[in-house]
């Protein structure tokens, strides 16, 4: 029992870092998840117990597939056996209630996994179990998994599939009832971040604003210096997109502003952007297109190790007609 509340306490700590590590990127953070891996991985080695098995593999699938691809491969069970023998776990104790709620999390992480590798028939199968219960998700797994992870891969299938409007038109319902927890941070931000995205996949800049501006004037979100900024950075789109010249040029003051206070010279995708962005706004039409992707060329040559949701967005010719 001692082994099992450890492993407990361990997991929630693992989520809470990955929470941070997801939104700063930095190395540090990516080392320390190993270290909370490796330890949940010993202290659930000590004994024989399913219950320890299911809690390691909580972490050790979500670990395997967005935090180090590199594990070394032959020291681990191949996820899909791991699966299998969870799965039997589950059917073995069937009235137990923790098993019960835990369905949900190892459905997420199938389907993670199936998209991580480009199986996306079997992904479809288990997204549309999971998408049902996506308010469930977020709302009361945090301890379990990061479940604002799903929106991501939401957003994934619609580009995929073509299906932004239905996307769209499917949010209004299926979170209506639906309230981000703000003492869950990341997801906080990824969830606002992730509704914004959907209105500008639907040219609806204007409501964009009102997700982007709503997350902003919350106090506890300027904490995220980074992601302070990449919000800021997607809401100067949507300023662009709608050629409010004032308030384009009030953000992008502030931003490079935050930019010089972090004296972080990892910003090359901020910069560019910004660059790509006035581009857009410019009075010299002469060879804008050609400039416009050149420009474009270069965000795309910036490595982006953090969370950054207009890296989330599809740059293509159709994102180069929308700057014209």
């Amino acid at each position: 029992m001692l082994a099992i509340d450890k492993a407990e306490d361990l997991l929630a700590d693992y989520f809470k870092k990955y929470g941070n590590y997801f939104l700063n990127g930095t190395e540090i953070e990516k080392y320390e998840l190993s270290l909370l891996y490796n330890e949940l991985t010993n202290v659930c080695n000590l004994y024989q117990s399913h219950r320890l098995y299911v809690l390691q593999n909580c972490v050790g699938i979500f670990h395997r597939l967005f935090v180090d691809q590199k594990v070394d491969i032959e020291a681990e069970e191949a996820i899909e056996d791991v699966f299998e023998r969870i799965e039997e776990t589950f059917d073995t104790y069937f009235a137990d209630t923790t098993y019960f709620h835990m369905r949900l999390v190892f459905e997420f992480l199938k389907l993670e996994y199936y998209s991580n590798i480009r199986v996306f028939r079997k992904a479809d199968k288990f997204y549309e179990e999971v998408n049902g219960k996506a308010a469930l998700l977020l709302s009361n797994y945090r301890l379990f998994t990061f479940s604002g992870r799903f929106l991501l891969s939401k957003l994934e299938r619609a580009l995929r599939n073509d299906a932004m409007p239905e996307l769209y038109e499917e949010n209004k319902e299926l979170f209506a009832d639906f309230e981000a927890d703000k003492d869950d941070r990341p997801t906080y931000i990824l969830y606002y971040c992730y509704r914004a995205l959907c209105c500008y996949y639907v040219d609806k800049y204007d409501e964009a604003c009102k997700w982007l501006n709503t997350l902003l004037n919350e106090p506890r979100i300027k904490e995220f210096n980074q992601a302070h900024i990449e919000i800021k950075l997607l809401l100067t789109l949507q300023y662009c997109l709608q050629k409010d010249y004032d308030l384009f040029n009030q953000s992008v003051n502030s931003i490079q502003r935050q930019v010089r206070l972090l004296g972080d010279q990892q910003q090359m995708h901020v910069t560019n952007f910004i660059k790509l962005l006035k581009i857009s706004l410019g009075e010299n039409k002469a060879s804008k297109g050609a400039r416009l992707r050149d420009a474009l060329t270069k965000v795309l040559g910036n490595r982006v190790q953090h969370f950054s949701p207009v890296m989330l967005i599809k740059m293509d010719d159709k994102f180069i007609e929308k700057l014209m």
